[in-house]
């Protein structure tokens, strides 16, 4: 975790240096303490599997919290083979959080918003979903094309990778690679976690 903030911190250093600060226009937020749990909803289609593609439909859950971090449910479904799959894993997002303490913004804020969508998710992949089910790794990478504060496409890839010789898992090794594009919608809810502050003490 660390590891990966001060990779973001030298990637936005160097890879942004005429950023405007202070003077730009915009706070550079856009909004996130509105409400510091972002949840949305996508669905679309894309392929899966490299040398022989197959349509694959798929729709995701998100929850992350101040756009940061979070979680991620995604169902994925294969028409040509009758095959579904589950992937639950957490997301992370760290380009927001190092924009934000270095005051480094654009002023531009769809492209703010594309740079700290930016992301990476690790979990469990549930496949194929019959009685033979196994569970095995996931990992992806994506990042969304924003149109407002709510609409999104997100572009992804996710690589699954479940073996036969583990326990639990299918009956048949996976290991297959996934591209989609998802239509996301976006709402901000406030749970109070941003606005939480510990009772004050005074010696008198």
């Amino acid at each position: 975790m660390a590891r990966a903030v001060a990779v973001a911190t030298v990637l936005l250093a160097v890879c942004f240096p005429g950023l405007g600060f202070a003077d730009s226009p915009g706070d550079g937020v856009y909004g996130r303490f509105d409400g510091d749990v972002s949840v949305s909803e996508a669905m679309g289609a894309g392929a899966m599997g490299v040398s022989n593609p197959e349509l694959l439909l798929s729709a995701e859950l998100r929850a992350r919290y101040l756009d940061s971090a979070g979680v991620v449910l995604a169902f994925g479904w294969r028409p040509a083979v009758a095959d579904a799959s589950f992937f639950a894993g957490v997301e992370l997002r760290p380009f927001f959080p190092v924009r934000f303490l270095i005051n480094g913004f654009s002023g531009h804020e769809l492209l703010d918003r594309m740079v700290d969508s930016i992301g990476i998710e690790l979990g469990a992949v549930f496949a194929p979903l019959d009685s033979m089910v196994g569970v095995g790794l996931g990992f992806g990478v994506g990042f969304d094309l924003p149109f407002s504060d709510s609409v999104a496409v997100h572009l992804g890839m996710r690589h699954h990778r479940l073996s036969a010789d583990d326990q639990g898992g299918p009956d048949r090794s996976i290991s297959e690679l996934s591209l989609v594009g998802l239509l996301t919608f976006q709402q901000r809810v406030d749970v109070g976690l941003a606005a939480r502050e510990q009772p004050r003490y005074s010696r008198d």
